[in-house]
C-alpha cells in the first residue's frame, strides 16, 4: 500500500482477468518466480505492476494488450498502451 493508503498494481485476480487464467495459476507464477510481484503480508495474496505484467507476456510471447487500467488513477487511465 502506498502511504496515502491508495494500492498500486494489479490484484491476483485483476491479473488473471487480463492474462485469460484462474487466478490459482497466477498466484503459481508469482511464488515460483515466474511473474514479479509483491506479497501483501503474510496472505496468498499479491500486488502485479502493470510493466511486470508486459514482461511476463513478452518472455511467454503472448500477444500483448492494448492498455491495463491503472487501479488507483480513478479516472479510467491506462498505464500503458500501444507504442507507435
Amino acid at each position: 500500500m502506498l502511504a496515502s493508503g491508495l494500492r498500486r498494481g494489479l490484484t491476483t485476480q485483476e491479473a488473471a482477468r487480463l492474462l485469460q487464467f484462474h487466478p490459482e495459476a497466477v498466484r503459481y507464477w508469482l511464488r515460483v518466480g515466474e511473474l514479479r510481484g509483491t506479497r501483501l503480508d503474510s496472505t496468498d495474496e499479491w500486488l502485479v505492476e502493470p510493466e511486470d505484467l508486459l514482461a511476463f507476456l513478452r518472455q511467454n510471447d503472448e500477444l500483448l494488450p492494448w492498455s491495463v487500467p491503472v487501479a488507483d488513477s480513478g479516472e479510467g487511465a491506462t498505464a500503458f498502451g500501444p507504442t507507435s
